[in-house]
């Protein structure tokens, strides 16, 4: 995805920093996507300010001994799909005041992955309390929790992902999606 400060990237490395200071399970995480500057940003005012805040936050996190964090600044094809099959929870805390229907939220849900989310724009229409742990003002720290749940209780994490992927299978497969575009263009 994009990343742009009200997508919720900075509330998710924060959480990361705070995960880093407590004992539990070890995390690898992954911040996908390049630094989008547009007009609903609040955080940041360049791009230089953004990448440089990044890069000091994934720092951070890596001092601590149990979660290691990465910043790729986008992925595509093959390598999109490597990092998905990898991921077991997806973290999406968005408060961007036009958000739609991501489609990253519909990839990890394809790949059967625990998210945790918010209910801004259409994500209500995409996952449910079922498929995800959904944030209606996501903060570093309720991101944190999300996370931490999702990491140390594997029967949750497992059954958010595979309520996940039902969901995805129900609405997202591909004979879905064509009627639901010939309905819109009154095929």
């Amino acid at each position: 995805s994009s990343l742009t400060d009200t997508k919720g990237y900075p509330e998710y490395l924060e959480a990361l920093e705070m995960i880093g200071s407590v004992d539990g399970a070890p995390i690898h995480a992954v911040l996908c996507g390049p630094i989008m500057m547009d007009a609903y940003r609040k955080r940041f005012e360049t791009y230089d300010e953004a990448k440089v805040w990044i890069e000091q936050k994934v720092a951070s996190i890596n001092e601590s001994d149990r979660v290691q964090a990465e910043w790729i600044p986008g992925a595509r094809g093959s390598e999109k799909k490597a990092l998905f099959e990898q991921a077991q929870i997806f973290v999406l805390p968005t408060q961007y005041p036009v958000e739609a229907q991501p489609l990253a939220v519909i990839e990890a849900m394809a790949h059967g992955c625990a998210i945790v989310t918010t209910d801004a724009g259409e994500l209500l229409s995409t996952v449910n309390d079922e498929s995800a742990i959904i944030l209606s003002a996501p903060t570093p720290d309720s991101v944190k929790q999300s996370i931490i749940s999702l990491a140390e209780d594997e029967q949750l994490r497992l059954r958010l992902g595979q309520a996940a992927l039902k969901q995805f299978k129900l609405k997202f497969n591909r004979e879905r999606y064509v009627q639901r575009w010939a309905d819109l263009l009154g095929l």
